[in-house]
């Protein structure tokens, strides 16, 4: 293979590229705003309790044509355990997981979009 991209690897199991990216919204401090009725300005106070954060991966499979045409699906819903620790945080709950496929190109994507909680 002629490329510098890592997503293509050469090994035995008819996958000619796997490609995963991670995008990821951090918990921040929750804030409040409220009017301090002392001198009737408005003042913001900064809580110690977190915003929820989220995460979506997407993995993008492409096979060879000898693997047959589901192939590339099937590596992708073996790989959930692999995605998931993309996001590297504590607790993690999967809010949505589609899969779509391109039969005639032997490919596949999926995406998992996910809620985390840091536990401190």
């Amino acid at each position: 293979m002629f490329t510098t991209d890592d997503s293509y690897k050469d090994n035995d199991d008819g996958v000619l590229k796997l490609k995963k990216t991670l995008n990821k919204t951090h918990q921040i401090n929750r804030i409040e705003k409220f009017l301090d009725l002392q001198n009737l300005k408005e003042q913001v106070v900064t809580k110690n309790l977190k915003t929820v954060g989220n995460a979506s991966v997407s993995a993008q499979a492409v096979v060879s044509q000898s693997a047959g045409i589901y192939q590339a699906k099937t590596i992708l819903e073996e790989k959930t355990e692999e995605l998931t620790e993309l996001v590297n945080e504590d607790i993690t709950h999967i809010t949505s997981d589609s899969i779509t496929l391109n039969l005639g190109d032997g490919e596949a994507t999926r995406t998992i979009n996910y809620l985390f909680i840091a536990d401190e």
